[in-house]
């Protein structure tokens, strides 16, 4: 007896293979479509920018008025060291007053720098001294020395020149007391502490304890050799 073949179903399953096949596709390609873009990296001015926001800006300070007692201890003090060693006695002086404001800032204390270095400017404009103290008290490096150790401190840009416009003009109002006015700068007999030591060469050099309390704004001095 013959035995009869089964239909084949080869046709039919590769249908369905196909079938199957091109649903996976769809499946594939429909999900690569929602997936979303990847965005590029931050740059380094972004993050900089971002760090910057970042970071507190100190508030300003407004100056204080000028201080007029500061302005006649400087008068007198510049006289002392003019009289005593000329301009490189001024510089000395002047370079150590700044100085001390690293320890002990007050804005007193930068008056009375400041107010020494404007006087003395105007004392090197009508000599004939030159060289390095000259170049030391040039107008623009007096002012220099002043904002630059306001803003240090904070100081309010507007308010800081209002100040140095009002110092500068206070200390030149005090210009006749270091040309010949003897009464003016007299030093009390009766004073017995002061802002200068007296070093064994004989130069006139601000005291290192020469500091203004910050609590109650007054000079405390020892170990000097001139009263003010």
């Amino acid at each position: 007896m013959a035995v009869q073949k089964q239909p084949s179903n080869k046709g039919g399953a590769w249908i369905w293979g196909v079938l199957a096949v091109g649903i996976v596709l769809t499946i594939i390609l429909s999900s690569s479509g929602n997936r979303p873009t990847a965005q590029p990296p931050a740059s380094n001015s972004d993050l900089n920018a971002d760090s910057a926001a970042d970071v507190q800006t100190p508030a300003t300070v407004q100056l204080p008025a000028v201080d007029t007692s500061a302005i006649m201890r400087a008068t007198r003090h510049l006289k002392l060291a003019l009289d005593a060693e000329g301009f490189s006695g001024a510089m000395i002086y002047s370079q150590n007053c700044f100085a001390s404001l690293d320890g002990r800032f007050s804005w007193s204390k930068l008056d009375q720098c400041e107010a020494f270095d404007s006087l003395a400017q105007v004392a090197m404009s009508e000599s004939e001294d030159a060289g390095s103290e000259a170049t030391y008290f040039d107008k623009d490096a007096v002012e220099s020395r002043f904002t630059t150790s306001a803003s240090q401190h904070q100081a309010e840009a507007n308010s800081m020149r209002a100040h140095l416009a009002n110092l500068v003009q206070g200390a030149l109002a005090r210009i006749a007391d270091l040309q010949g006015d003897e009464n003016a700068t007299q030093v009390s007999n009766s004073d017995t502490e002061g802002n200068y030591d007296e070093s064994a060469s004989g130069s006139a050099l601000p005291s290192n304890d020469d500091v203004i309390d910050s609590e109650s704004g007054d000079e405390q001095q020892t170990n000097a050799s001139y009263s003010e």
